[in-house]
Order: C-alpha cells, then sequence, then structure tokens
C-alpha cells in the first residue's frame, strides 16, 4: 500500500487512500494468490476505500461531529510476492466507482475508471564478459 500512495496522490490530488474501514463496503480485502511449489504465494491484493481528500479543519469538525466520510472509490492494488509475501512489489492498480455498489448492491470490478501498470523495464544487456 505505502509504494502505491505517492502514485494514485499524482494522479488524483483531490483524493487519498486510506486503510480505514468503510462500513458497506465489505470490509477489507486482502489475499495471497499463485504458489510456487504448492506453497509460497506470487501475487498478493489489497483492496483500500478512496476518500476526498479534505483540510484539516474540515477532518477536525467532521471527526468532532462524530461524522464520518463515506468512500468515493475502492482501489485495487496488485504486486508481485518475494520471500512468500513478506515483501511485494507494487506492479498495477485500479480504481473502481461505487456507482454499481450503490446501484445494485455489488462492485463491478469488471470495469475500473483508471488504471496503472509498473512500467516495463528495459532487459539487462549481458556483458561480453571481457575486461
Amino acid at each position: 500500500m505505502h509504494q502505491a500512495v505517492p502514485v494514485f496522490e499524482a494522479a488524483f490530488p483531490g483524493l487519498e487512500v486510506s486503510a480505514v474501514y468503510a462500513p458497506g463496503m465489505g470490509g477489507h480485502v486482502y489475499e495471497e494468490t499463485g504458489a510456487i511449489l504448492g506453497f509460497y504465494p506470487t501475487e498478493a491484493v489489497v483492496e483500500l476505500p478512496v476518500f476526498e481528500r479534505l483540510s484539516r479543519a474540515e477532518e477536525e469538525r467532521l471527526g468532532s461531529a462524530g461524522i464520518r466520510k463515506k468512500p468515493v472509490g475502492l482501489l485495487r492494488v496488485t504486486g508481485e510476492c518475494r520471500y512468500g509475501c513478506a515483501n511485494v512489489a507494487l506492479q498495477s492498480m485500479a480504481l473502481f466507482s461505487l456507482a454499481s455498489l450503490e446501484r445494485d448492491g455489488q462492485l463491478d470490478r469488471s470495469h475500473p475508471i483508471w488504471t496503472w501498470s509498473k512500467p516495463a523495464t528495459a532487459p539487462k544487456s549481458p556483458g561480453t564478459g571481457r575486461r
């Protein structure tokens, strides 16, 4: 998640990703998939609520009144696992609208409104082996 925040905030300065529990969204999602030798997972997925970014004064006003911000979206973050999933490298993100959740009671994960993928790196050229 920490790798995703700077990329997401650069794309959406008026929004923020948060690991807080958002009632009505079905709770947090964290899963590990794939396997090496049937044991070590190869991919991790986290789904997090997205909120409108407010000023500190507005956040304090809402908090003191006991008002919770409502999420405006859901961010699905996918990463490649290393050492089991003790170390995860960010691979992709997808932002989903909550319109289908409000309308149908189920989130439409097949139509993201924004996606990001880690840029491909050029393969390293093999050296000649001479010095």
